[in-house]
């Protein structure tokens, strides 16, 4: 897996101030390897600790990073008759269906940054449930996000000033995240992106849009033993999935529900 990190802005696009803005986004990130794409005002990070190939891509009108995994994408590939990377394979969904559809049609653990050189759009993305965090910066002269807060504190124009009322929260409720405000963050100037949830931030204007969301549905009024057969085939196709995109596989048992349906 990686982490992702990038900036738009027409003040820090060349020179000594960009090298000096990116090493200071770089060192706050964990990985060995990194990777900077960039065009024009747009510049594009991917660090990880093994090769970045997979999480990166850049042609003449898209420019996308990627943090984790397409669970389905052997499947994705072939059914749109694709050869390519995690991130080109977004780029090929993208150009095909738009934003939106590319991630219904994702399964994954995963953050996305695309940026639309043609519209000079930023799109961002989080996963469904929230496994990947992703922070993000909007103004006129300047349009950030990164994995992790801290990397975005040393960007022009970017407060370190916490937000008092999410500390508030995250103390007063035991550090339970969730509840707190979900598009709140630690930093006053900082946003974070809701589960489920991608935005669309262009120079003047940020459009936030849910994706996914968990739905009421009826009790089950079925035999039990039905229940349990499509419990059991939801949990082996989940495993499979992850199995397959794993290096060094491996499961932990904790006595709870999941180890207990192990």
């Amino acid at each position: 897996m990686s982490r992702i990190a990038g900036f738009i802005s027409p003040n820090v696009s060349s020179g000594p101030a960009l090298k000096k803005v990116q090493d200071k986004i770089s060192s706050r990130l964990p990985g060995q390897y990194e990777k900077w794409i960039a065009k024009d005002d747009t510049h594009l990070l991917t660090k990880s600790w093994s090769n970045p190939d997979n999480y990166y891509f850049q042609d003449n009108n898209l420019s996308i990073v990627l943090d984790g995994y397409i669970l389905n994408q052997q499947d994705l590939c072939k059914k749109s008759n694709f050869e390519g990377n995690e991130a080109s394979l977004c780029a090929h969904l993208y150009k095909m269906f738009g934003f939106q559809k590319m991630l219904e049609s994702i399964i994954g653990e995963c953050t996305i940054a695309l940026h639309d050189h043609i519209d000079d759009c930023l799109y961002l993305s989080r996963d469904r449930i929230g496994v990947k965090p992703l922070y993000y910066f909007h103004a006129a002269e300047l349009r950030a996000f990164s994995s992790q807060p801290f990397s975005l504190l040393d960007l022009p124009g970017i407060s370190r000033e916490p937000d008092a009322s999410f500390i508030s929260r995250y103390l007063g409720l035991h550090y339970r995240l969730i509840d707190n405000i979900a598009r709140s963050s630690p930093f006053r100037d900082l946003c974070q992106l809701p589960a489920g949830s991608w935005i669309k931030l262009s120079v003047n204007e940020a459009q936030l849009q849910t994706y996914w969301s968990l739905q009421e549905l009826p009790n089950w009024q079925k035999p039990k033993e039905e229940l349990a057969e499509l419990y059991r085939e939801h949990l082996l196709r989940s495993v499979e999935r992850r199995y397959h995109v794993a290096k060094k596989p491996l499961f932990t048992l904790s006595g709870g529900l999941d180890s207990s349906s192990i």
